[in-house]
């Protein structure tokens, strides 16, 4: 069987699409005017049905299934990078339901439905001058909908639930967390918004009583996504941390968080402050990796496709016989994928035999590395990396009987990165290779690692000095990467990879593991990890935890690892990074299946941990916020980074934030109450609506002073 035509060319008959499914990620539920756009595109996501992985450049067909004169604006569309299709709708003129249908081509039974609807304008005529929080009102008017759940009653922005509707009348429950205040009220169908009247709402109902350390989470299911937090004669500070704990990577959502005070001046609501809003660019998922990041993916993303086919695979990992014991100046031929994703032969020399490791260096490369190099990594693939990566991890598969892993020190690997580019590829591990009777594979656990190119005859200048520092913590990376394989599909017989996210960052975590076994060498490890975590802390809003696809940034891989360092923290250390590899089940099923804990709280627990690292709440808060062990304050210092972005504050006055964020986005608030003018915290919508049941977005409240 030739890999490279199967793995690396262009199929003839297009992607495989059995096994995938497809999901709305937005645009469901909308409603505009008869014979206008709707406001948001129509979106949906093709993945992979294990692992989750997109699927790219597949045909999705739409079609308007139900409602006269809808148009769509395009009959066929391509699946993005990330699995995403999307398409506009024009309604009819008629007034009521419209439905679109979109379908994978090809591929029966794939598809998703989206209902949108025709309104007219909703008109409000009258309701009572006051009322009590948490009470039940009658408003009259005209073009309401009879679907109580179509009918968005916003009380100065804030959602009231409406408990039954008629076409002239709603009975809908003031929100309960208001405090006592003028309010505007307003109805809206999406952005087809009503008249404003006003009212006086007294409140009636608790406020959340929090001490120091304590929290609570809201998620928008039912219109009730709001708090009300005390007036306080001394400050009481607030950290919010509102995200999307979607499941779809690549996917976009925008999220509204609203502050209302009460007490309401004399001269009325107008003389309230408004906070500035908050200013955000446009996210793109499009950050440039650096060259090992895209090597490292792209490799992954082949070995899905080796694992999926199944008669790549042997049955069960095959030991082989052991052979004459191998020794110095022994010469052996080595299939290598290069630049071109093509396989060439490159010759070798055993130059030094370690505990752990058999080091050739490639003949073209000799006079590069002296032997007491290659003995400095042999000692450091010795002790501490494999030592202790196994002892996390598991154990490597030893498919050539010789109970060593082989190192190969070759210009191929110099070449993988273009002159100037963004970084370079210092080494790798491709589990081709552990796919025994497959062409190209070598049988064997191998690496491939760059070697010193003084003269850049190969590529940008590379000096021995630069790869000793370089190449141990790419050692403790990779091996983790060769024993995920052999727990995960040689030994298990899984089906599929872990989600790129996840199989990333259990091997950033492993130069975190290799680093703390190094003692006080452990910066020559862990350095990298933390410059990676300031890229992402710099910006997390503009970051995906969970992002599956295209070659990913370093900013992602930083977020990676402190997810992964963070439940080893919590949840007991190496077990817990054993278990994570050593698990069939993929992404965040694994990460639930492993800590036992729901993907929405784990999540929020984590961002809450990150942040309170570097405000110094961590010995205020729950053990489940913070990071017990490490301070990355400190850490940060120790590599002369800068501290990550301050939050957010908010405080005594109105705020209307929105906030875009990916699937697995993060973004963190401070909310200082310091009058006794109490403060309504408010999720949902930017529009005050409801969120998407797709974008799963959350806002978890913790007390910090």
């Amino acid at each position: 069987m030739t890999l490279a035509g199967c793995l690396f060319g262009e199929s003839s008959t297009g992607p495989n699409l059995d096994g995938t499914e497809m999901s709305i990620v937005r645009g469901n539920g909308q409603f505009a005017p008869g014979g206008q756009l709707l406001p948001d595109r129509l979106e949906v996501a093709v993945r992979e049905i294990g692992d989750q992985e997109p699927v790219e450049d597949v045909i999705v067909e739409w079609e308007v299934i139900e409602g006269q004169g809808a148009t769509l604006e395009e009959a066929r569309t391509l699946t993005d990078a990330q699995g995403i299709a999307s398409n506009r709708l024009r309604l009819g003129e008629e007034l009521g339901t419209y439905r679109v249908r979109a379908r994978l081509r090809n591929a029966e039974g794939v598809l998703a439905e989206f209902e949108a609807f025709a309104v007219l304008p909703p008109v409000l005529e009258s309701l009572p001058p006051q009322a009590l929080s948490g009470e039940t009102i009658q408003i009259q008017g005209r073009n309401f909908s009879p679907t109580p759940w179509h009918n968005v009653v916003l009380f100065s922005g804030i959602r009231g639930r409406v408990e039954s509707s008629e076409l002239d009348r709603l009975r809908v429950e003031v929100p309960r967390c208001l405090p006592d205040r003028e309010v505007d009220v307003s109805l809206s169908f999406g952005e087809v918004e009503s008249n404003t009247l006003q009212m006086t709402v007294f409140e009636a109902s608790s406020d959340l009583e929090l001490e120091i350390g304590q929290d609570t989470l809201l998620t928008d299911t039912d219109g009730s996504a709001c708090v009300r937090l005390p007036g306080s004669t001394r400050q009481a500070s607030y950290m919010l941390v509102v995200q999307s704990a979607g499941r779809i990577a690549g996917a976009r959502y925008d999220i509204g968080v609203r502050g209302r005070i009460g007490n309401v001046p004399a001269d009325g609501p107008s003389a309230l402050v408004r906070a500035p809003p908050l200013v955000q660019d446009r996210l793109t998922l499009e950050e440039a990796a650096d060259a090992q990041t895209r090597w490292d993916t792209f490799l992954r993303l082949q070995e899905e496709r080796l694992v999926a086919d199944p008669t790549l695979r042997p049955a069960s990992p095959a030991r082989a016989p052991a052979s004459a014991a191998p020794a110095v100046g022994d010469v052996q031929s080595f299939r290598v994928i290069n630049a071109d994703s093509e396989f060439e032969t490159v010759t070798a020399r055993l130059t030094v035999i370690g505990e752990r490791g058999l080091f050739f260096v490639d003949e073209r490369a000799e006079g590069s590395l002296t032997e007491e190099a290659v003995q400095g990594f042999s000692a450091q693939l010795d002790e501490p990396i494999a030592a202790a990566i196994t002892d996390a991890y598991g154990a490597t598969s030893d498919l050539d009987g010789n109970d060593k892993v082989v190192v190969l020190l070759t210009p191929v690997v110099n070449e993988l990165t273009e002159r100037g580019d963004d970084g370079y590829v210092a080494g790798f591990f491709f589990g081709l290779d552990l796919l025994q009777g497959t062409e190209n594979s070598n049988e064997a656990e191998i690496f491939y690692l760059v070697v010193p190119d003084p003269s850049g005859v190969y590529s940008d200048p590379r000096t021995l000095a630069s790869l000793q520092r370089t190449l141990p913590p790419v050692l403790a990376h990779e091996l983790q990467h060769m024993v995920h394989f052999n727990q995960r599909v040689l030994l298990r017989d899984g089906s599929g990879t872990d989600a790129l996210w996840l199989s990333e960052g259990l091997a950033t975590m492993a130069e975190d593991v290799a680093g703390i076994a190094a003692g006080s060498a452990a910066l020559v490890y862990q350095d990298g990890n933390y410059r990676r975590a300031s890229r992402y802390l710099s910006d997390p809003n503009d970051v995906s935890l969970i992002v599956s696809s295209g070659s990913g940034s370093l900013a992602e891989r930083g977020a990676g690892w402190l997810f992964v360092r963070y439940l080893w923290e919590r949840f007991g250390g190496n077990p817990v990074l054993g278990a994570l590899t050593q698990a069939t089940v993929t992404g965040i099923d694994n990460v639930e299946d492993v800590t036992g804990v729901e993907w929405s709280h784990v999540f929020s627990d984590w961002g809450a941990a990150v942040e309170s690292e570097f405000q110094g709440w961590g010995s205020l808060l729950d053990e489940r916020h913070r990071y017990p062990q490490i301070n990355l304050s400190s850490a940060f210092n120790s590599s002369n980074l800068p501290q990550p972005r301050a939050p957010r504050t908010v405080g005594n006055f109105e705020f209307d934030d929105e906030v875009r964020l990916w699937s697995g986005g993060t973004q963190i608030f401070l909310v200082q109450v310091s009058s006794t003018r109490k403060v309504a915290l408010n999720l949902g919508a930017p529009s005050g609506g409801p969120l998407t049941p797709e974008s799963r977005g959350q806002l978890r409240v913790i007390r910090v002073q």
